[in-house]
C-alpha cells in the first residue's frame, strides 16, 4: 500500500488549478474599514493587569538568559543571574517582599516553566502531570511573557519550546475560561489574522509573504486561531455590501489554502484551522454556486490530509464533499473543474478504507479515466502525466482481473508518465516512477 503515499497523487491532485483561491479583486477590501485592533466597552482589567505584573516580576528580577545547554540543545536556559561572573545557573528565586496570592500563583509558574526548561528530555509529560493544577490559561500566558523576553535575549531555542508546548497545552486547556475573547489574548490572535489578511491582499495571495508571518507566530496557530477568525469575519462583513462581502470571505479563503500549506508548526492544528476556516467560508457563499464548490473542493481537499480523528471518517467526509462539488462542476459547464474533481475523487477511493478494497480501486481507476478524457497530454501535458502515473499506482494494486494483466498495465501507465516526467525536467518524479518499475 505504499503505493499511495503523498507521491501516489501528490499536492499536484488539487495543485494551485485545483484549489483556484481566486474570486476576490484587489482593493475590494479596504483596510481601514477594520481598525487592526479588536474595538471592546469596559474590558474586564484582569488579564491586562496580569501580564504587566509578570513582566515586572521578571524585570525586577533581573532575570536573564544563560547560553548554557541543558540536557540537548533543544533549549537554553532561564535563569535570574546575578551581575557575577562563573555562574551558569542559578536558583529562580526571584519574587521578592511579601507576595499576594497572585504573585505566589505568578511565581509558581515561573518555577514550573523554570523546571521545564531545565529538566532532561522526555520528563516533560510527568512534570505536567505533577502541576496539573497550574495549567490554566495564565499559565500559558506566562509561557508567552517569558518565551517573549528569551527570543530577545537570544534564546530563540527556549522560546521554540516554549511557543510548542504553548500550542499543545492549548488544545487541553478551555482558554474560553474567564470570558477571554476579548482579553490581551484574544486581541492578539485578532491582529494577528487583520495583518495575514491585509498581507493577503497586498501580496495577492504571495505564499513567498504569508509563510514567514505564520512561522514568526505559528504558536497562534490553534483552536483559538480558529474561535477568533470567526468573530474577525463576522466583524469585517457586517453591513458590508454583497460585493465587499465577497471579497473578504475570499481572502479567508485565501489565507486558509497558505495555512493548509504551511509545513511549519503543528501540522494536524493547522489542517484543523483549514477546516473550521473553509466550514466559515461556505457558511458565507451561496449554496450551489462555483465559488461554493470551489471551497468544498478545498475542504474536502484538508480533509484527506486530516491527522485527528478517525483516517476512514475523514476520508468518508472528503468523498461526499468532492461529490457533492461535482453537481457544480458539471463537464459541460466547468470541464477543467470537474475533470479536477474527477482526479480528487479517485484518489480519495484510492485512500477509502471503509467497503470492499477491490471495489475502491476499480472505482479509482473509473475516475481517474474520467478526468482523462479533458486532461489530455496536448493541452494538460503535466495533469496527464500525472493520472498516467495515479492510474499506475491503481492498477499495481488492483485485486480484481488477472495479476500479469494489472502489472502489465501499471508498466504501461508508468512508462506514458516517463515522456512527460523527463529525468532532466522532473528529477524527482523520474527516479520515483523508476523504482516503481523496478519493482512491478
Amino acid at each position: 500500500m505504499g503505493a499511495w503515499k503523498s507521491g501516489g497523487w501528490k499536492s499536484g491532485g488539487w495543485k494551485p488549478g485545483g484549489w483556484k483561491s481566486g474570486g476576490w479583486k484587489p482593493g475590494g477590501w479596504k483596510p481601514g474599514g477594520w481598525k487592526p485592533r479588536l474595538h471592546r466597552q469596559n474590558p474586564p482589567p484582569r488579564v491586562e493587569e496580569k501580564a504587566v505584573k509578570l513582566r515586572y516580576l521578571l524585570q525586577s528580577a533581573e532575570a536573564d538568559i544563560v547560553c548554557v545547554d541543558a540536557v540537548s540543545n533543544r533549549r537554553l536556559i532561564f535563569a535570574t543571574t546575578p551581575k557575577t561572573p562563573n555562574h551558569d545557573k542559578i536558583n529562580p528565586d526571584i519574587i521578592h517582599n511579601s507576595p499576594t496570592m497572585e504573585e505566589n500563583r505568578a511565581q509558581a509558574y515561573l518555577e514550573l516553566i523554570h523546571t521545564l526548561l531545565n529538566c532532561p528530555n522526555g520528563s516533560e509529560p510527568q512534570i505536567l502531570q505533577d502541576n496539573s493544577e497550574l495549567l490554566d490559561v495564565e499559565f500559558l500566558e506566562t509561557c508567552e511573557l517569558v518565551a517573549e523576553k528569551m527570543a530577545q535575549q537570544g534564546g530563540q531555542n527556549g522560546a521554540d519550546f516554549l511557543r510548542n508546548l504553548i500550542g499543545q497545552l492549548s488544545q487541553l486547556i478551555d482558554i474560553n475560561d474567564g470570558d477571554n475573547s476579548v482579553g490581551e489574548n484574544a486581541q492578539e490572535y485578532a491582529n494577528f489574522i487583520l495583518e495575514l489578511l491585509q498581507a493577503e491582499d497586498g501580496s495577492n495571495s504571495n505564499t513567498a509573504v504569508i509563510h514567514p508571518m505564520l512561522a514568526e507566530r505559528q504558536h497562534l496557530l490553534n483552536a483559538r486561531f480558529s474561535e477568533i477568525l470567526e468573530q474577525v469575519l463576522q466583524r469585517l462583513i457586517g453591513g458590508e455590501n454583497a460585493q465587499t462581502i465577497e471579497s473578504i470571505v475570499s481572502l479567508v479563503e485565501d489565507l486558509t489554502i497558505n495555512i493548509s500549506n504551511f509545513s511549519g508548526g503543528n501540522r494536524a492544528n493547522n489542517i484543523e484551522i483549514a477546516i473550521a476556516a473553509y466550514q466559515l467560508v461556505l457558511n458565507n457563499r451561496q449554496p450551489g454556486s462555483e465559488k461554493f464548490a470551489q471551497t468544498q473542493n478545498n475542504l474536502a481537499a484538508a480533509y484527506i490530509t486530516r491527522i485527528k480523528d478517525s483516517r476512514a471518517e475523514n476520508v468518508e467526509m472528503a468523498i461526499a464533499l468532492y461529490g457533492a462539488a461535482l453537481t457544480v462542476y458539471t463537464v459541460e459547464a466547468f470541464p477543467e473543474d470537474w475533470a479536477m474533481a474527477q482526479n480528487n475523487l479517485a484518489a480519495a477511493y484510492a485512500n477509502r478504507i471503509n467497503d470492499s478494497r477491490a471495489e475502491n480501486i476499480d472505482r479509482a481507476i473509473a475516475f481517474f479515466e474520467a478526468a482523462l478524457t479533458v486532461r489530455t497530454p496536448e493541452q494538460f501535458p503535466e495533469d496527464w502525466a500525472m493520472i498516467q502515473y495515479n492510474l499506475g499506482n491503481a492498477h499495481n494494486d488492483r485485486i480484481n482481473g488477472s495479476r500479469d494483466e494489472n502489472i502489465a498495465k501499471a508498466r504501461s501507465f508508468y512508462e506514458a508518465a516517463l515522456t512527460v516526467y523527463t529525468r532532466e525536467d522532473f528529477p524527482e518524479y523520474w527516479a520515483m516512477i523508476q523504482k516503481k518499475l523496478a519493482n512491478a
